[in-house]
């Protein structure tokens, strides 16, 4: 639980030197919050614990002083009584006072008896003593155990009101900021419909010229133009390269939640990839580019053909290709920016959009 609430503190850390990440310093305040709750009440659970240890371990004292009490008194009774009868004094005499053998031997047994009882008595006190001292000591350490909680308990709590007070105060400014974060949403829905039309609208326009040169085109011409590359960009499926060298795929392909807001999801036809900034795109598949422009909120978007396959690289800073040009595989298109290096990925198959993380490896 301690690992958890430092490691949600580190997070705390970085996100508030970033006013755009307020919503996942909230999420990560709650969570903050939550586990030091959860902390506080496992503490509470050892001080009860450790209540009931205290409490068994002062009934184990009551009983063992009872125990040397009633072991002492027996032991001076014991000892008054062989004063009185001399026994410690006289034992050879009483020995040998026997009127024949068979006395002396049954007071030879009667002394040894008396012997070895006195040296069990004297055992059983120092042993109980002993006893007594180690669980005088573990109740020392409970109390100071318990104390140590206590304190740790009251840290904690007080912890988790200065925490509660910053969540509160966060989360009315998330409520403040609601307007502007639906106002946000809304841009960036508009954005990625321009981004759709756009794909949409060169793959259709590239749908219509292999339509027409299919049917203008002699026999001759078409044995002249080259292979289709479908059934190569098929077979290539899952083992793709990534369109960046490195990087973690932060939004994935198809219907998300929005993290802002609760009753809105949002649509992803491609995958979005976090890499390091000002780092190099390139092509995954060997293709002609069919489609270069900037789009609002994507920056430079590139649409490269694979014969009926498309891919889809959005959100680049430069580009170093063109309308035109034929690329290999792991050539260079253009690079992402130093602020939110986030390379939009997208594979469309004619009009179909496809998830791209099935074919990339």
């Amino acid at each position: 639980m301690l690992k958890n609430i430092e490691q949600t503190t580190r997070e705390l850390q970085q996100t508030r030197e970033d006013k755009e990440k307020s919503l996942q310093h909230y999420l990560n305040l709650q969570t903050q919050v939550l586990n030091r709750q959860q902390l506080v009440n496992n503490l509470k659970s050892e001080i009860i614990y450790t209540e009931s240890r205290i409490y068994r371990t002062r009934d184990v004292l009551a009983s063992l002083q009872l125990d040397i009490d009633r072991l002492q008194i027996e032991y001076k009774q014991m000892v008054r009584a062989a004063l009185r009868n001399k026994l410690n004094r006289n034992l050879d005499a009483f020995l040998f006072s026997a009127e024949n053998l068979n006395q002396f031997y049954k007071r030879f047994v009667l002394v040894k008896q008396y012997e070895s009882y006195r040296r069990r008595q004297v055992s059983l006190i120092h042993a109980t003593q002993t006893t007594l001292k180690k669980k005088t000591v573990q109740l020392t350490a409970s109390l100071a155990e318990k104390e140590s909680i206590m304190l740790a308990i009251k840290g904690q709590e007080q912890q988790l009101g200065q925490e509660m007070k910053v969540k509160n105060k966060v989360l009315t400014t998330l409520k403040d900021n609601e307007q502007k974060l639906a106002t946000s949403l809304e841009d960036q829905l508009r954005q990625r419909l321009k981004l759709d039309n756009s794909i949409e609208r060169v793959i259709r326009t590239e749908m219509e010229a292999i339509a027409k040169r299919n049917v203008i085109a002699p026999k001759s011409d078409k044995k002249s133009m080259p292979a289709s590359t479908a059934s190569h960009f098929q077979q290539a499926k899952g083992s793709l390269p990534w369109p960046v060298e490195n990087g973690q795929v932060v939004k994935s392909f198809g219907t998300q939640q929005h993290p802002d807001f609760k009753d809105v999801k949002t649509v992803n036809n491609g995958i979005d990839i976090l890499t390091s900034p000002k780092a190099s795109v390139k092509v995954v598949f060997p293709g002609k580019v069919v489609g270069t422009q900037v789009v609002p909120g994507y920056q430079y978007t590139v649409i490269v053909q694979h014969d009926n396959f498309y891919t889809v690289y959005a959100n680049m800073e430069t580009i170093s290709v063109k309308r035109g040009d034929v690329l290999s595989v792991n050539q260079s298109i253009g690079s992402l920016g130093d602020e939110k290096p986030e390379i939009h990925f997208e594979l469309w198959k004619e009009k179909q959009r496809l998830n791209p993380s099935d074919w990339i490896q």
